[in-house]
């Protein structure tokens, strides 16, 4: 149905597995029951929509892209750039992806290990796309951490009390 190969589409399952938004017992998947709850009350568009729609993005951060996710998603935002940062080898392939879409105007890409390098600044959106899945928590947390100190304004405790009242 999705064209997938065998591999991609194990991956795509172990992450929407890992989410909870499939459910297995090895030999087959289906949607968890969360997923057909969405669909049967309506409220799953609101779940494509927060994949989809980045307005007032100007500029995302795709941390451990390969160019497919940033690519699809500059294809639903025509006013978003978007910066690849992973291992060189990876960014290659990024590279490749980017140009044969044509997109290589809008999605930048920039060597760089998401773990031990400083992410490029001047992203006021930061995309983690199939990474916090396959990391453990303490890894997660060392991602967010990079994330954040690579945002354009720093919140404070103030700032995040007053935005919620």
């Amino acid at each position: 149905m999705l064209g997938l190969q065998q591999r991609p589409a194990q991956i795509l399952l172990l992450g929407t597995t890992a989410l909870g938004l499939t459910a297995t017992d090895d030999d087959r998947y289906w949607n968890a029951e969360l997923v057909e709850a969405m669909v049967r009350d309506g409220s799953w568009t609101i779940m494509e929509d927060l994949v989809a729609d980045l307005t007032g993005a100007r500029r995302v951060l795709d941390v451990g892209g390969d160019g497919v996710n940033s690519s699809a998603l500059a294809a639903a935002n025509p006013h978003v750039e978007f910066t690849v940062l992973n291992l060189p080898e990876v960014a290659d392939i990024a590279r490749c992806k980017i140009a044969e879409r044509g997109l290589s105007e809008r999605i930048s890409v920039h060597d760089g290990d998401i773990f031990a390098d400083r992410y490029p600044a001047g992203h006021d959106c930061v995309l983690f796309a199939n990474q916090l899945v396959i990391w453990s928590p303490e890894e997660n947390l060392r991602l967010l951490e990079k994330a954040f100190a690579a945002a354009p304004r720093r919140w404070t405790a103030a700032d995040i009390q007053r935005d919620l009242r």
